[in-house]
């Protein structure tokens, strides 16, 4: 018997980005640092997340982000179509935004990664970056760490366990597949550390 053909599989493919790093990786970090134990190890890994064209750390020896290299490099790029990726850790992305020239615009989107910070932070990323960045899109997101992810989820006072509001996740049950309505099974999350972060949420 024939087998049917199967229909053609579409691939979507993300364009080349260029990365800008206001956080050291962990091999470079300076001792001294008091943020050390808060700063998120894996920056420069999670560029393998899309094609890079072009990455630049912008740091000190000891640590520090350069801000003005930083808004530098950003302004170069303004001209350019390809999506720009910035993470920082989020007392980096704090000094950053703070150091912030007159608004100008970009061609390509801004996608900014920030680790959990404190909520004077959130303010002060989301306040300022997307009024100085003036890009057709601009995109903040935060990444929790692997310990303190899960306090979001058992923090409520009644008792109650929560998911939040933007993360993505299924039911699975014994079988290893989606469980049935009604049925309970273990909490499988799709996206466990990333949370957006729009402006109305600080």
């Amino acid at each position: 018997m024939a087998s049917q053909a199967s229909p053609p599989q579409r691939t979507h493919r993300h364009p080349s980005g260029a990365f800008l790093l206001l956080t050291p990786p962990p091999s470079s970090r300076h001792p001294s640092s008091p943020y050390n134990e808060y700063d998120t190890p894996l920056f420069p890994e999670l560029t393998q997340f899309a094609p890079v064209k072009e990455c630049v750390t912008a740091v000190f020896s000891d640590g520090q982000p350069n801000t003005v290299l930083a808004w530098a490099v950003l302004m170069e790029w303004a001209q350019k179509c390809d999506p720009v990726y910035l993470f920082a850790a989020a007392h980096h992305a704090v000094q950053f935004a703070q150091h912030s020239p007159a608004p100008f615009a970009l061609k390509g989107d801004i996608r900014i990664l920030s680790s959990h910070g404190r909520s004077s932070h959130r303010r002060i990323i989301t306040d300022k970056l997307p009024q100085t960045l003036l890009a057709p899109s601009v995109t903040i997101r935060e990444i929790y760490s692997t310990p303190a992810h899960p306090l979001h989820y058992i923090s409520c006072q009644e008792g109650h366990f929560h998911i939040p509001q933007f993360a993505r996740f299924m039911l699975v049950g014994e079988n290893g597949y989606p469980a049935a309505e009604g049925n309970t099974g273990l909490l499988q999350l799709n996206t466990p550390l990333l949370t957006p972060l729009p402006p109305s949420a600080c």
